[in-house]
C-alpha cells in the first residue's frame, strides 16, 4: 500500500516495465511494455467510508519504429544539458535566459523527430475497470500509425495539418454490457453520436478507426 496523502491510498500487487532498443542502419526502434495488476485507488471522501477504483490487470505494449538514431542522441544530449541547467540555475539572476535557451534545443530536436515521420503500434488490454460509475470488464484496443515525413514546427501544427500527414488504423473492442454502461454515464447526446458508429460483433461492440490524408471513418462510415 501507497499513500500519496491523507486522503488517498493507493495499492499494487505486481506493476512490470520491460523495454529494449534496437539500432540497424542508424535506424532507431524501440518496444516497451507496462503490465499491472491488482491496481486499487481509495479515495476517503468521508470519514471511514472510501470510494475505490480498482483495475483487475492492465497491459500495454509500445512499439516506436522509423527514429533516425543520431536525432534520438541529440535530443538526449539535449535533454541532458536542460536538466543540468534547471539544477545549476536554481539561484540565479539570468536563470530564465538559459533555461529558455536549453528549451529551444529539445525543441529543435523534437521538431526534427517529428519532421523525419515516425511509426508508431499500440497494443493495449484493460480488465475488470471499476468505480462508482464505472464497471468495465473487458476493453482491447489496437492502434497502428505512420506520419509521414513532413516540415511541420512543434510551435504552430494544429490538427488538421496532422491529419493531412497521418496514416491510423485503430479497432476498439468492448464487451457489449460494457458498451451499454459506458452510454448510460456519458451526456445523452455524446451517447446518441457514439451510437451512429457502434457496431455490435457476437457480444462484442466494435470500433474501427481509420484516418488516411485528412479523413476519418469509423466502422466504413465518413466523420468528416
Amino acid at each position: 500500500n501507497i499513500k500519496i496523502n491523507d486522503n488517498r491510498s493507493l495499492q499494487l500487487k505486481e506493476t512490470k516495465l520491460l523495454s529494449s532498443g534496437l539500432v540497424s542502419n542508424e535506424v532507431y526502434s524501440v518496444n516497451s511494455r507496462i503490465s499491472t495488476s491488482d491496481f486499487k485507488l481509495s479515495d476517503f471522501k468521508l470519514k471511514n467510508k472510501s470510494i475505490e477504483t480498482s483495475l483487475d490487470n492492465l497491459d500495454i505494449d509500445v512499439y516506436l519504429n522509423n527514429l533516425d538514431y543520431e536525432n534520438i542522441e541529440r535530443l538526449n544530449n539535449a535533454y541532458q544539458v536542460f536538466y543540468a541547467t534547471s539544477i545549476n540555475t536554481r539561484t540565479s539572476k539570468d536563470a530564465r535566459t538559459q533555461m529558455d535557451a536549453t528549451n529551444k534545443q529539445i525543441v529543435s530536436e523534437l521538431t526534427t523527430l517529428v519532421n523525419n515521420g515516425l511509426s508508431l503500434r499500440i497494443d493495449t488490454s484493460l480488465r475488470g475497470l471499476k468505480n462508482k460509475k464505472i464497471d468495465l470488464n473487458s476493453l482491447d484496443l489496437k492502434v497502428d500509425a505512420k506520419l509521414d515525413k513532413n516540415d511541420l514546427s512543434i510551435n504552430t501544427f494544429n490538427k488538421f495539418s496532422i491529419l493531412n500527414l497521418l496514416n491510423l488504423k485503430a479497432k476498439l473492442e468492448i464487451l457489449e454490457d460494457d458498451y451499454k454502461n459506458f452510454s448510460s454515464i456519458i451526456h445523452p447526446n455524446m451517447a446518441q453520436i457514439v451510437s451512429l458508429y457502434a457496431l455490435e460483433k457476437n457480444d462484442k461492440v466494435v470500433f474501427e478507426l481509420d484516418i488516411k490524408k485528412g479523413k476519418i471513418e469509423v466502422n466504413g462510415k465518413k466523420v468528416n
